[in-house]
């Protein structure tokens, strides 16, 4: 049970929102010791090498010294959202729990739809810059810039890091409006 005291959370990243127009497919995620797909909600680019999507960052040759990237998509949760574990709660996880397996089939958003995803923002504020139609950045590889260092490679941003090497614009997506209390806000791919 969960109780919302002020405002209702937009939900867990991972979750698709619009289906019409959507496209989910699946595909392998890279094996353990590549580069896999870690958490729902994550840009993964395409692995012609090994057939497969990956995470994105700056050892995929699509990402190497461009200033935008267009990704495959973004991993989403498979339904039911519920663990298929056991114990006393039947199976229930904690909201935003789990992630894809390395080496397994994940589901990725790609060509168009909306979904949820963390927006990760130096300042840890996050209605300033996440706006309707406002340009979806992905973090490619580790920043020096102040306030950047800790943000995770692979993960949307809105803010632009003053180190352009480490930051890619997504090509071919925007937000869909702010972001909620948790930094969880809607992207919309194909628009």
């Amino acid at each position: 049970m969960a109780a919302f005291p002020y405002r209702m959370g937009a939900g867990s990243p991972g979750e698709v929102t619009r289906i019409h127009p959507g496209s989910i497919r699946a595909f392998m995620n890279d094996a353990s010791g590549s580069n896999p797909a870690t958490y729902f909600g994550q840009a993964v680019l395409f692995h012609g090498a090994t057939n497969t999507v990956r995470a994105v960052d700056t050892t995929d040759d699509t990402a190497k010294g461009n200033t935008k990237v267009r990704i495959a998509g973004i991993t989403t949760r498979p339904f039911p959202t519920q663990d298929n574990g056991s114990g006393e709660t039947f199976g229930a996880a904690a909201f935003n729990a789990g992630g894809p397996t390395a080496g397994q089939v994940v589901d990725v958003l790609s060509l168009s739809g909306g979904v949820l995803v963390t927006v990760n923002e130096p300042t840890g504020t996050y209605a300033a810059a996440v706006q309707l139609g406002a340009p979806v950045y992905v973090r490619v590889a580790t920043s020096a810039s102040t306030g950047f260092t800790t943000l995770p490679v692979g993960g949307f941003e809105s803010v632009v890091d003053p180190q352009a090497t480490s930051q890619l614009i997504v090509d071919d997506a925007y937000y869909n409006g702010p972001a909620d209390q948790f930094g969880v806000a809607e992207v919309v791919l194909g628009g």
